[in-house]
């Protein structure tokens, strides 16, 4: 009799299912809403840090620019935010869309720099190219209060 009973109940377990339990569905909602929780704040991040390096190579590109349009034509290039005439008189082919660039045309003033690129969402940041008699004379850096650990 015991022997039928366990026959019965193995034949039940090993039956195939057709279906998940609410609890395999629960369990596979939670371990997908903790990877999303994990990937969207590594993911934005990686965002802003290639933000960050497409601005350090287009400031890059600006200082060099400013220096060969110093030499050709004895001044710097006039203070403008106008991404045309930046990329067309500097020979340029720089884009805004996470950054609004603007070049000066007085490197030694105060603030001296020959470029800046201002960043377009969160973080709020602004990051400088210096030139001149600049300590930092052609390398990029961030000249915000808050916001610079890229």
């Amino acid at each position: 009799m015991i022997l039928i009973i366990m026959n019965e109940m193995k034949e039940k377990i090993m039956k195939k299912r057709n279906a998940i339990t609410l609890m395999e569905l629960i369990v596979v909602v939670v371990i997908l809403g903790v990877s999303v929780g994990i990937a969207v704040p590594v993911y934005k991040d990686v965002v802003v840090r290639a933000d960050v390096s497409e601005a350090k190579s287009s400031l890059r590109a600006i200082y060099a620019a400013q220096k060969v349009y110093n030499l050709r034509n004895g001044t710097y290039h006039l203070y403008t935010t106008d991404i045309n005439a930046i990329n067309t008189d500097l020979f340029l082919d720089l884009n805004e869309r996470s950054w609004d660039y603007s070049v000066a045309d007085n490197p030694s003033a105060s603030p001296a720099y020959l470029g800046k690129a201002v960043y377009k969402k969160t973080p709020a940041m602004t990051i400088q190219v210096e030139g001149y008699l600049s300590v930092k004379d052609g390398e990029p850096y961030c000249s915000s209060p808050v916001g610079c650990k890229y």
